[in-house]
Formats: structure tokens, sequence, C-alpha cells
């Protein structure tokens, strides 16, 4: 997702995964986020 200044979503990416695996989500990191933005996230486990 990509936030305006005013924290809104302005856009959003979504990608179809088999699993939620640390390999299959390691792809996606280290291929669409960069290493210079912060990441929020929900604190869901499981």
């Amino acid at each position: 997702m990509v936030m305006t200044e005013n924290n809104k979503a302005e856009t959003v990416y979504l990608k179809l995964i088999d699993d939620y695996s640390v390999k299959s989500l390691d792809k996606i990191f280290i291929q669409h986020i960069s290493t210079s933005k912060q990441m929020v996230k929900d604190k869901q486990r499981g």
C-alpha cells in the first residue's frame, strides 16, 4: 500500500500466494518493499 502525505491509501498492491511460508513471503518482501520505507502490520499471528 502506498500512502499519501495525509496517511490515506493511494495505491494498493495485492498478490495471491499458495501459502504464508517465510520462503514465499520473503520473495515478495525482497522484490517489492523498499528498505527505506516503514512497514505497518496488524500484529496478527498464526
